[in-house]
């Protein structure tokens, strides 16, 4: 399936002088070049993301998104933030439970209400 994308002027103007340049033998190459960092970034992220999540038990909670802190949510929920997110964990015997990963400018309130 094609999509059409429309660039800003800055980016159009440099993907032209990468192309004018000779990095790329076209526009549409240097956009699959950028499609595949941004997949090496998606895999980084995951990976760092697994690694927080494998500590978390470690850690102790934290106040975050509005200032609420896991308990206020539900019960021995604890919170860790990662990037511009916030993992809403539970601790158990054998690890732990991701409950949910939110943006930290969510509404924690909202996003639990129907859980409580």
């Amino acid at each position: 399936m094609g999509m059409n994308v429309n660039l800003t002027p800055q980016l159009e103007e440099l993907i032209g002088s990468k192309v004018t340049l000779g990095l790329y033998t076209s526009a549409s190459e240097a956009v699959h070049e950028a499609r595949d960092l941004i997949d090496e970034q998606d895999r980084l992220r995951a990976a760092k993301l697994e690694r927080c999540v494998d500590r978390l038990d470690e850690q102790p909670g934290h106040p975050t998104v509005d200032g609420l802190a896991g308990d206020e949510l539900a019960a021995g929920l604890r919170s860790f933030p990662f990037g511009g997110c916030v993992i809403f964990h539970m601790p158990m015997e054998d690890g732990g439970d991701v409950v949910r990963v939110l943006h930290s400018a969510s509404d924690g309130d909202a996003a639990f209400g129907e859980d409580r």
